[in-house]
């Protein structure tokens, strides 16, 4: 792994990353996060189980790169890492949501053999420290099961007679960690910005320039001295004349 130095941002979380040789993908290097996300799309029908266990994995590069994102001084980000950061977050939060989706579906295909013995029904519930799920399916449709209780705890709803009859499902999915709410912007870098307000003084100056040149008062052109002369001539023929003209 290189290191660079000249980019304080990335060094030491790199550096803490190498001293733990996890194996675990670095999630501020572009590649190795990319190529996680890549083999982990093409892992098929894993277990509930499986993905919750995945998942840790998942929450922890989560919230490096968002201490990443928060911890840093503004000056030491550039653009396009926060650009690559933010887009890590939110491709893992969505394939993580989308690998729940499928771990459900794959659940629910085996609802039978997972089926209640009293109500007949399927009752499913998993649960680790950052997730818990609750599935629940129609198999009986016995409109006397309204009201269900997931067993040994205290989640449960009521369905109208008219689901009760019906072939469906139910998943409740609580997670203890912030799935909903979108990334809050980070500034860019202060350099980026240091640049910015330059120009905008410099095109300011330029204009404030250009607005004394224009209120300067301008001078009238002056006679070129040949045509004075010659003005000067033809005034004093004209006083002889006039002088002359008695006799």
């Amino acid at each position: 792994m290189n290191f660079h130095r000249n980019e304080p941002s990335t060094f030491f979380p790199q550096w803490n990353h190498y001293l733990r040789c996890d194996g675990s993908p670095d999630p501020s290097v572009a590649q190795e996060i990319n190529t996680f996300i890549s083999l982990w799309k093409e892992e098929t029908n894993e277990t509930f189980e499986e993905v919750i266990q995945k998942s840790k994995l998942v929450l922890h590069l989560i919230e490096k790169l968002k201490f990443i994102l928060l911890d840093t001084p503004p000056y030491e980000l550039q653009t396009k890492n926060i650009i690559q950061y933010q887009g890590s977050i939110l491709e893992l939060q969505e394939l993580l949501h989308f690998k729940f989706n499928i771990a459900t579906e794959i659940l629910l295909r085996h609802a039978s053999a997972l089926a209640d013995l009293d109500s007949g029904n399927m009752e499913k519930v998993i649960q680790d420290e950052n997730i818990t799920l609750y599935v629940w399916a129609n198999l009986k449709k016995n409109p006397r099961y309204k009201n269900i209780r997931f067993s040994n705890t205290e989640v449960g709803f009521e369905i109208p007679r008219i689901l009760a009859t019906s072939n469906i499902a139910l998943r409740v999915l609580h997670t203890h960690y912030d799935h909903v709410s979108p990334l809050h912007p980070v500034a860019a870098s202060l350099q980026e910005d240091t640049s910015a307000e330059t120009e905008l003084v410099k095109d300011q100056d330029k204009t404030v320039e250009e607005e004394a040149v224009s209120r300067e008062p301008q001078e009238e052109p002056s006679q070129p001295e040949e045509e004075a002369s010659s003005v000067r001539g033809e005034e004093t023929e004209v006083e002889v004349q006039d002088a002359e003209a008695p006799r």
